[in-house]
């Protein structure tokens, strides 16, 4: 399996090798906030060549209610919300923060002076300061923060076009393969467990061609692969 970023915070899609989306990005924050209230996740300890894939299984058995069984209720409404999230769908922001007002105890109230910020705001932080009062004539020199700006630049690609299949029989393997051939879609990834295959086909793999070999003889692990050649 393919996971991009750190393990123990990467959403399922990640695991699975699937494009990401802002879905993604809020399964991993809710990941991260569950383990900074409950100080670790159920999936933490896997060790060994197969972890992704043990951590991949482990998180898609753990339900919302079981993950978040020690954090407060806005924590397993989050969760909910963004995994039910379609790939596409441009999240509700403001809906997702109010989740979490009723948690935010509301500050003391004290009264501050902010007089002096207020003119130094107005100056633009800005001073005329006088060198050496006794030399003539006098030297001025204007003190402040350089004006800077922010660019962004970012080479522009086409989006990636994946296709992927799981739990496929090893008598469908081929048909979901040569059908995918001829979109122009050539293996990327595969894992295998109990006879059944999980399939991630790409069209950025740079193939022309492929071939591929079914091995009738499974090594004594959960992972096995499938190697194009």
């Amino acid at each position: 399996m393919i996971s991009r970023g750190t393990i123990r915070y990467a959403s399922v899609h990640a695991h699975l090798g699937r494009t990401g989306s802002r879905r993604d990005d809020l399964e991993s924050l809710a990941y991260t906030l569950i383990f900074l209230i409950r100080g670790r996740l159920p999936w933490q300890g896997f060790q060994g060549d197969n972890k992704s894939f043990l951590v991949c299984k482990k998180k898609m058995a753990t339900s919302a209610d079981v993950l978040s069984c020690f954090c407060p209720p806005p924590f397993k409404h989050f969760l909910e919300m963004v995994t039910n999230m379609k790939f596409d769908e441009e999240p509700n922001y403001a809906k997702l923060i109010s989740l979490f007002d009723s948690l935010i105890e509301v500050p003391a109230s004290r009264p501050i002076r902010i007089d002096g910020a207020l003119k130094v705001g107005q100056k633009r932080g800005r001073m005329v300061v006088n060198l050496e009062e006794e030399e003539q004539p006098k030297k001025k020199v204007r003190l402040g923060s350089p004006a800077t700006q922010w660019i962004s630049v970012y080479n522009a690609r086409r989006p990636m076009k994946q296709r992927y299949h799981y739990n496929v029989a090893d008598s469908r393997l081929h048909q979901h393969i040569e059908k995918g051939n001829e979109d122009g879609l050539y293996i990327s990834c595969v894992a295998s467990s109990a006879n059944f295959w999980a399939l991630i086909m790409d069209a950025g793999t740079g193939f022309g061609s492929q071939v591929y070999e079914l091995s009738q003889i499974f090594l004594h692990k959960v992972r096995h692969g499938l190697c194009p050649r």
